[in-house]
């Protein structure tokens, strides 16, 4: 069951076996205003569920992120996530080639005290995550 969700677009949920926030994408044509609202629950989540990690899943997602919506995430939302404790993001990378792009874009391995990780498939994500305190 989800926790928040916009149609065609995104799903999030709390993700049990890695005790994290997950965000399931399925289209990056996302809009400032739905990017910051997917955010602001993921953010919620974290806060109500006392969580460290995110697990990110773009592995059916079509489209690219708007630049508009790289620069929110680089400037205010990964700032947003460390400023609150979050320590581990595991980033499940898309299948598409547009996907894979628009993910390397705003995707870092190391951003302050969060360590990010790209890998092939939800469970791998998941894995990683349950290992990491």
């Amino acid at each position: 069951m989800s926790y928040y969700k916009i149609e065609g677009l995104a799903s999030i949920d709390w993700d049990i076996a890695s005790r994290a926030a997950r965000i399931t994408w399925s289209s990056f044509n996302v809009k400032p205003d739905q990017f910051k609202l997917l955010m602001e629950q993921i953010v919620n989540l974290l806060k109500s569920r006392s969580g460290s990690k995110i697990l990110v899943d773009t592995s059916a997602v079509t489209g690219a992120l708007s630049q508009t919506v790289i620069d929110d995430y680089a400037q205010r939302v990964l700032p947003q996530f460390i400023g609150m404790g979050v320590k581990y993001m595991a980033t499940v990378i898309p299948k598409t080639a547009i996907g894979k792009l628009s993910t390397k874009i705003w995707q870092a391995e190391q951003v302050g005290a969060l360590t990010m990780l790209n890998v092939e498939s939800v469970d791998e994500g998941r894995e990683w995550l349950k290992q990491q305190k």
